[in-house]
């Protein structure tokens, strides 16, 4: 499903936000509070270069883009029995 189009998340975008967790843990923080309008997608898309197909890619953008490379994907959690 890689490299089909970036993907919307739902992290908020600062450019030092994430560094501090090279010394803190981190489990799935969403990024700082939203006080801007930049979010952050992942991956990568049909108009980018190979290496740029890997979820672990972040890009930001300005929440009211429209890019015809960028979606978002539907998941739904199920409970098991």
């Amino acid at each position: 499903m890689h490299g089909n189009v970036i993907e919307w998340t739902q992290d908020n975008w600062q450019p030092n936000y994430f560094g501090k967790f090279k010394t803190a843990k981190a489990i799935d923080p969403i990024g700082p509070s939203a006080v801007d309008t930049m979010r952050m997608t992942r991956g990568g898309c049909f108009a980018y270069n190979y290496s740029c197909l890997r979820t672990a890619a972040r890009y930001p953008f300005n929440a009211s883009s429209i890019l015809s490379g960028c979606g978002f994907r539907v998941a739904l959690f199920a409970e098991t029995r």
